[in-house]
């Protein structure tokens, strides 16, 4: 699921982390020899895989409807803490977008109008999401306030504006895994959210691996680069070669 080139995956990252420590956790009934598998797994998990997680990891989930609650983060105290450098980052990232790619919002929109409803798929593949996405928050959402006009409104209460419209959105009812394409929800929304839709446009394109890439990278190498008659190149010409073919 973070391997995938052709949709969005860095927002999966995140609960991906969490759903394998949660999986991995300490159990009363472990054997030994399975309690120091977790144990080193655990070690591994955190040193590399939680070291690698960025902020635009969390904006990246944030951004995704189905898991915007982040229901996969069962402390609550982590969870307000996650939110407050979400909006901060995500002003950041408005502020760095131009006005020519993100225009302002039209004055008159209609809420309840707007509401798209997503195709039902027939054949479905099983989630492992399922237990958390889509689901509702466990504290009551703040009332919502849409500003009339984002014209000479600074860029932080503009994203805080549509951070709060987004919490009202209806997430789509994606009970399987890669049904859902948050790119294409998104620019179905940008006239109502043109700062995150924006933001999220930018985000979702970056893959959360480099596995399938390197992939493609490596069997061009292979084949035009590195063969049986060119197998004496330093290391400096292969790089040469590579970058400047590439």
């Amino acid at each position: 699921m973070l391997e995938y080139a052709n949709v969005a995956t860095l927002q999966n990252a995140l609960p991906v982390f969490y759903t394998l420590y949660e999986g991995w956790q300490l159990q009363a009934s472990d054997s030994e020899k399975v309690a120091l598998m977790k144990r080193e797994f655990l070690k591994v998990l955190n040193d590399k895989y939680w070291g690698s997680l960025t902020m635009l990891h969390f904006v990246a989930s944030f951004l995704d409807p189905t898991l915007r609650h982040f229901r996969f983060v069962k402390k609550l105290n982590d969870r307000d803490g996650f939110f407050k450098q979400i909006r901060e980052s995500l002003t950041t990232l408005a502020s760095e977008v131009s006005t020519a790619e993100c225009p302002a919002p039209a004055e008159h929109v209609n809420e309840e109008s707007d509401d798209i409803q997503e195709p039902d798929h027939k054949k479905r593949k099983i989630s492992p999401f399922d237990w958390f996405q889509s689901a509702a928050p466990d504290k009551p959402a703040v009332k919502k306030n849409v500003p009339a006009a984002a014209v000479g409104v600074p860029v932080e209460e503009r994203v805080l504006a549509e951070i709060r419209k987004y919490d009202f959105e209806v997430a789509p009812g994606c009970a399987s895994f890669g049904e859902f394409d948050p790119l294409q929800w998104w620019g179905e929304r940008e006239d109502r959210f043109p700062l995150l839709s924006c933001v999220a446009k930018r985000l979702m394109v970056i893959p959360a691996s480099s596995a399938e890439c390197e992939r493609h990278f490596s069997a061009f190498n292979a084949r035009h680069i590195i063969t049986c008659q060119r197998n004496s190149m330093f290391p400096e010409t292969v790089q040469a070669l590579t970058v400047n073919c590439s």
